[in-house]
């Protein structure tokens, strides 16, 4: 082959024409694979943003969960049960106390209206 420079010529040219008729689809696919995964990139890139904000809106909007409420509700009426109770029972015992005064203050004046008095007021 060392004494035919035309035929050596003439398979490399070959080589080089193959290898273009290769190489050239697969640098466009490369090219086009690479334009893709830029793209998806970004992609992933605006996803992992859309899951904080996900995440951070999860975390504000907890107690509407239904357990969470039903929890908050449950405490709420239990406190708010405990509070009426109380307000119950005092206003039972303010009831109590004001008969008491009312009927000492209704002895009392039935007692002076009864009575007389025989030294003036001074």
């Amino acid at each position: 082959m060392r004494g035919d420079t035309d035929f050596v010529l003439h398979c490399l040219d070959m080589t080089l024409k193959n290898f273009n008729d290769v190489i050239s689809p697969m640098e466009a696919e490369h090219c086009e694979l690479q334009a893709r995964s830029n793209e998806l990139c970004r992609y992933l890139t605006q996803a992992r943003a859309f899951v904080k904000d996900l995440e951070k809106e999860v975390a504000t909007l907890k107690w509407e969960r239904p357990d969470e409420y039903l929890q908050l509700k449950s405490d709420f009426l239990s406190f708010s049960r405990r509070v009426w109770e109380q307000l119950v029972t005092m206003v039972i015992k303010l009831k109590r106390e004001s008969r008491k005064l009312l009927t000492k203050m209704m002895d009392r004046l039935d007692y002076s209206a009864t009575t007389t008095k025989t030294h003036p007021i001074y």
